[in-house]
């Protein structure tokens, strides 16, 4: 999965979240689908999608965005 998504962005989107209080704001946002992490100096690939904000990957179908 993560060579797949590599490269790729997941559009972020919080709307459902903050429209109720910041009506102007657009809190949707492009993010790498794959970040890197070192907490411990050690550099792994990690995985930054989740299914509560994440509404697609961007150059992905909808179906197969949606899949899991």
């Amino acid at each position: 999965m993560k060579s797949y998504l590599e490269g790729l962005n997941a559009i972020h989107d919080a709307d459902h979240v903050y429209r109720r209080c910041f009506p102007d704001v657009d809190r949707k946002y492009p993010a790498p689908a794959i970040r890197s992490f070192a907490p411990t100096g050690l550099w792994s690939q990690l995985l930054f999608v989740n299914r509560l904000n994440v509404t697609h990957v961007v150059g992905v179908s909808k179906a197969e965005s949606t899949r899991y």
